[in-house]
């Protein structure tokens, strides 16, 4: 790196320079007014201002002799725009007299641009000694003049240190009066130069300053000499030191300190080259003034661990890297590693280059294996400090320590990313190269960026994979994706493994090379994959499904059934679909096992194949509601019949109400049942289609929904049933216990009623044809007992004293029973001759026998 500005050797130039002549012409009346003056920087009205406005006083008698004699020179700051000027003031008695025999004086001014002054290495008295040589009163021309820094000599020691000091400290907060200074100007300004050097050379911009000036006058020079301080001025006397009070004094005490430390030129030498700090701040200057001892302080601060990345780029941006020893230099370093994040080490990745150390690769090496598993670094942390290791050439032990991440289960996942975008950069491809020839998925992460359309890879990163790692995993891979390679479904399995979205890569990119035989044995190995996939496809598996060509009715059913299993609509549409395509969906339905979340999806995903009015065509309904009624076999896939599939047909029913009566609908009429609108049309219809062999327990409950329903009376159900349904002879009595129960469990009020007239139905004939003698008698010895039970249960609950026993529909009940009891024991027609006796099925012989 460059040395900065104040540590390079005084750079000797030409600098153009403002000037203006101010006096009066002789043997005349006029003021003193400018006489002559450049056309820049200033107007000659603003040179005046500028020297009249800084003066240190009027000038002496002509035959002042000492200190106070002319010649007078002051210096002064003054700004145009942006632009601040130091100036040079010289006042000097001439020759002439005015019209009054009044010695004529005249006061020369010159000023440069405060970076000029700077850059040219100027100090005080050496612009004094660049400009003392030019005269302005002939001069025939407005141009500025130029000006060339003299080469700085030796410095002298015109001054003591510490006096320097006071002074400069004290000029940071107000202004300093300078006693006892030599006669000689060359000395005073000596003086002055030495004052100035002990702050920064910023400070230019703020100070001015006086070879001498009257203490009696108001003059606005900060620094000055003169023969008595005024009331405010800070009186340093060169013979002795007077040490300021306030915050100021820590900045004589800092500069005294550093002296000591380091050496008075290392202070000056350094203050020289902080011309940024160009404002009057007491703090800033020290901090400015610190600047000086970073390196002592960052090797501290690595030592004790109390380094930061901060205290680090102050060290570069002062250019004091070169102060530190070697053991120095890599103990910084090493420090700043363990505590910089990765974001610094981005920032900061020119400043590490430019003070790398020659195990820079190890040090990488040693730094991202350790702390990225500890500080849980994203992957954008590892891109970071990725940047970093190229910009020093770290990229072997970068990767290295990549390779060791993939170990670290918290890790390895953020390697692939970062991997994907390092191929882009040809800077890392010999350090990557083996690195991804040897693992799955950084290969597959390569190839996938190849053929797809995820960011480049730099040439000769694949020319060295091919060359030097084809019979690695590389190799594997790049096979399955080239043309001609061999076709493995073992190899797809893999790849699956691996990274699923890179399959239906691998196929694309096979459509693009016309080998139809070697694309249809990578498509079968694929449905094979999507086959046993026991959840959700990937995003980029459907869209490879829904584009695939399919000209053939097979092909297309085993992508449709792929598509459903995922809950996505088929392509083809069901409703025109010909026989060769049902019986291939059927087919690879049967042979491929869904799940009961599959069997959901798969129902959902036909009803969203069929479009509104898809039944308007009685033969393609009938057709389509075969396929379905197949594929929603109850015993095999009972959950494929979806909520949404049978609304789908519910809607084709309620726009066509006549194919109720369809013999084909009739496996999907108990679902249809719960449709509002179709209820009252699908619960007469399955009346008419009850089934012969159908059970009491299901007729009974038809028929208590037909009931409940409303549809039809106990009249108009009872011949349809009758006429349809013939069960066993114990059959009707099961029928109607089974019917009671199920109008009392839909909380049917007359639910007695009905089975009354349902019992006088079927003995019509009053003979009992239809409930059969035996039939009763069974339930005598199923019902009874039961009731007894009941007796007792409701006996010992009435003396626990549990109040719903008391209630009063359960008091009504039992009254209405016993009545019934009573009229039963009595005998059926009692009074009568021949009535018959009856006898209860757990009675003994003799007892509780009723005429």
């Amino acid at each position: 790196m460059a040395a900065p500005e104040h540590q390079r050797g005084p750079v000797v130039t030409a600098v153009p320079a403002g000037w203006a002549l101010i006096s009066k012409r002789p043997d005349t009346y006029d003021d003193y007014a400018v006489l002559a003056a450049s056309r820049a920087p200033f107007t000659a009205r603003q040179f005046n201002q500028i020297v009249v406005r800084n003066s240190p006083g009027d000038p002496p008698a002509s035959h002042e002799t000492g200190a106070a004699a002319l010649p007078w020179v002051w210096f002064t700051r003054s700004k145009r725009g942006d632009t601040t000027y130091v100036g040079v003031a010289i006042r000097d008695w001439t020759a002439d007299f005015d019209a009054t025999n009044r010695p004529i004086a005249e006061t020369r001014y010159f000023c440069v641009a405060l970076d000029d002054f700077l850059s040219a290495g100027f100090t005080y008295s050496g612009l004094y000694e660049a400009v003392r040589g030019i005269g302005l009163a002939d001069r025939d021309t407005d141009d500025p003049v130029e000006l060339t820094a003299p080469a700085a000599p030796p410095p002298v020691e015109t001054v003591d240190f510490d006096v320097a000091a006071t002074a400069a400290a004290g000029l940071l907060t107000g202004s300093v009066a300078l006693l006892g200074g030599g006669a000689e100007l060359a000395e005073r300004l000596a003086v002055l130069d030495a004052v100035a050097a002990l702050l920064p050379s910023g400070a230019k911009a703020w100070l001015t300053a006086a070879g001498w000036a009257d203490f009696g006058v108001n003059h606005p020079l900060r620094l000055a000499f003169t023969a008595r301080a005024r009331t405010g001025d800070l009186a340093v006397d060169l013979r002795g030191t007077d040490r300021p009070g306030g915050g100021e004094s820590a900045y004589r005490e800092r500069l005294l300190e550093l002296a000591r430390g380091r050496g008075a030129d290392a202070v000056r030498r350094h203050l020289a080259g902080l011309g940024h700090l160009r404002a009057c701040d007491p703090v800033a200057a020290v901090v400015g003034l610190e600047e000086l001892d970073r390196p002592r302080i960052c090797v501290s601060a690595a030592r004790s661990g109390r380094l930061t990345p901060e205290l680090v780029r102050q060290l570069d941006e002062a250019g004091r890297f070169g102060d530190l020893t070697p053991d120095e230099h890599e103990l910084v370093v090493r420090a700043y590693f363990e505590v910089a994040q990765p974001r610094d080490m981005w920032a900061d990745r020119a400043l590490l280059a430019g003070h790398r150390l020659s195990t820079m690769d190890e040090l990488v090496e040693e730094v991202v294996r350790t702390r990225a598993p500890r500080s849980f670094w994203t992957a954008d942390d590892l891109l970071h400090v990725a940047g970093m290791a190229d910009a020093a050439g770290a990229h072997a032990g970068y990767v290295r320590a990549l390779r060791a991440l993939g170990d670290a289960p918290l890790v390895a996942t953020r390697i692939a990313p970062v991997v994907g975008r390092l191929v882009e950069h040809p800077q890392w491809s010999a350090a990557l190269a083996p690195l991804v020839a040897s693992s799955d998925a950084l290969s597959v992460a390569v190839l996938r960026r190849v053929h797809g359309s995820e960011g480049a890879v730099a040439p000769d990163l694949l020319d060295l994979l091919d060359r030097e790692h084809g019979d690695r995993t590389w190799g594997r891979y790049r096979r399955l994706f080239a043309a001609g390679g061999q076709v493995d479904p073992g190899d797809l399995a893999e790849l699956n493994q691996v990274d699923g979205d890179a399959v239906p890569l691998v196929l694309r990119v096979a459509q693009h090379t016309g080998d139809t035989a070697r694309l249809g044995r990578l498509f079968e190995a694929f449905l094979g994959l999507a086959r046993a996939v026991g959840h959700a496809l990937r995003p980029s598996w459907l869209s490879l499904l829904r584009d695939w060509p399919d000209p053939d009715p097979a092909v297309r059913a085993a992508l449709d059934v792929a598509l459903c299993r995922a809950g996505e609509p088929p392509r083809q549409d069901l409703v025109v679909a010909d026989e060769r395509y049902w019986n291939a969906l059927v087919a690879e339905v049967d042979t491929t096992p869904l799940t009961l979340p599959q069997q959901q999806a798969f129902g959902d995903a036909l009803a969203a194949g069929l479009h509104r009015g898809w039944g308007g065509d009685l033969a393609a309904f009938r057709r389509t509601l075969g396929v379905l009624s197949r594929l929603a076999d109850p015993h095999t896939r009972p959950h494929l019949s979806t909520p949404r599939l049978v609304a789908r047909i519910a809607d084709e029913v309620a726009a066509n109400p006549a194919v109720l009566g369809q013999p084909w609908l009739q496996p999907w009429l108990p679902q249809l049942e719960l449709d509002p609108r179709l209820r009252a049309g699908v619960l007469r219809t399955r009346l008419y289609w009850i089934e012969a062999d159908a059970t009491p327990h299901e007729v009974a409950a038809l028929v208590a929904r037909v009931h409940a329903s409303g549809v039809l009376g106990t009249d108009e159900i009872a011949p349809i049933v009758l006429q349809r349904w013939r069960p066993a002879p114990s059959g009707w009595m099961d029928f109607l216990l089974a019917l009671n129960t199920h109008l009392l469990d839909g909380g049917d009020r007359n639910a007695l009623g009905r089975c009354v007239r349902w019992a006088e139905f079927l003995m019509a004939d009053g003979t009992g044809s239809l409930l059969q003698p035996a039939a009763l008698h069974t339930a005598q010895w199923r019902l009874l007992p039961q009731l007894q039970l009941l007796t007792h249960l409701m006996r010992m609950a009435v003396k626990a004293g549990w109040p719903e026993v008391r209630s009063e529909a359960a008091v009504t009940l039992l009254r209405r029973l016993h009545r019934q009891v009573g009229d039963l024991l009595r005998g059926v027609g009692a009074g009568e001759r021949g009535a018959p006796r009856i006898r209860l099925p757990w009675a003994r012989p003799g007892e509780h026998e009723s005429e």
